[in-house]
């Protein structure tokens, strides 16, 4: 979205490019029988941890994704659109954190319910401006 067009953070969006179709998608909440690393951040899903799997059928090749739900709440929030799984943070670096050193944060963090979410949202940024 233009800056231009924006009037606070609240009306910023994250847009991908997936240009894909899937032949099948799925995605449930489980909870974790061992330890698994999230494909957004890379943190730990540790055992007994809630998470969210997503498996697919893309161009003839099956897959399958975790997702911690603080990763999963903030892709849901902010990303508009179609996504591609393990980007989320790279898009969140280039096209959301400049918006909010011009608009602040807070905004867009009040979209989050969890404050784990935007604790950790607010800690990515942090590292991305420098102040971690």
């Amino acid at each position: 979205m233009p800056e231009a067009r924006l009037q606070s953070c609240a009306d910023a969006c994250v847009y991908q490019d997936y240009d894909e179709s899937n032949e099948f998608y799925r995605e449930a909440i489980r909870c974790a029988r061992k330890p698994h690393r999230c494909c957004e951040c890379g943190e730990m899903i540790a055992r007994g941890q809630s998470y969210e799997r997503a498996s697919g059928k893309t161009d003839g090749t099956v897959w399958a994704v975790r997702t911690c739900l603080d990763c999963r709440e903030i892709r849901k929030v902010f990303v508009c659109g179609s996504w591609t799984f393990g980007e989320l943070w790279e898009s969140l670096r280039e096209q959301l954190f400049e918006v909010w050193q011009t608009y602040s944060p807070i905004d867009c963090l009040a979209k989050l319910d969890s404050k784990s979410a935007r604790d950790k949202a607010m800690a990515m940024y942090d590292d991305w401006r420098g102040d971690a």
